[in-house]
């Protein structure tokens, strides 16, 4: 395991009945993490690319065949409940989560009109 799976193994996520309920730019995620306060990200690969004036962080995942092709940095939707949020691509990575190959995006919420996450 790297640093990043060791990372994402700490944080609590969403219970599998709310992920039918997501969407992040288009795809049904197998796993999100609830919104971490950027303020205490430890990493140090993420706190070098993290914006301090946007919102909090979050990582969500997807099977190794079926996620979005995005590109660090990019902006994408990421959907709760029918409300949408702007969110940035910070970095992402393949790991293995119960024998299974997943595919990981570290995002952070943007400001807008939905800034409940800031």
């Amino acid at each position: 395991m790297n640093s990043m799976e060791d990372a994402l193994l700490q944080f609590p996520c969403y219970p599998h009945n709310e992920l039918v309920l997501q969407s992040f730019s288009g795809e049904k995620p197998i796993s999100t993490t609830y919104p971490y306060e950027k303020g205490l990200v430890t990493h140090r690969l993420i706190k070098k690319i993290l914006n301090k004036k946007e919102g909090d962080i979050f990582v969500t995942s997807f099977t190794h065949d079926n996620h979005p092709l995005l590109l660090d940095g990019s902006t994408t939707k990421f959907s709760v409940e029918d409300v949408d949020y702007e969110v940035k691509v910070l970095n992402q990575f393949h790991y293995t989560q119960k024998g299974y190959r997943a595919y990981a995006f570290v995002c952070q919420y943007l400001r807008g009109k939905n800034d409940n996450h800031n």
